[in-house]
């Protein structure tokens, strides 16, 4: 429910760039992967542009059977995601 609460703050924050960093979840429940997938899908919709930080290879293809199917940037640090902001 925590992670459900945090997902919807940060879509609901208006930015152009979504930044997630993920280096940490290795393995996810279905239901965190379900939150994850839905708040990356309405970042989307809202035109905001998504960034994965560390995003670990099982997370990110258990977020395309979730129906992420955009195009959706990848980074190796915080520094890279955010250009240094």
């Amino acid at each position: 429910e925590e992670l459900a609460h945090q997902a919807r703050r940060v879509v609901a924050y208006p930015a152009e760039r979504v930044v997630l960093d993920l280096e940490h979840m290795d393995s996810p429940s279905s239901d965190a992967v379900d939150v994850l997938a839905n708040s990356i899908l309405a970042a989307l919709r809202y035109g905001q542009d998504v960034v994965l930080v560390r995003c670990p290879e099982e997370l990110y293809r258990s977020l395309r059977q979730s129906g992420v199917r955009a195009e959706i940037q990848h980074a190796a640090s915080l520094t890279a995601a955010t250009q240094g902001v």
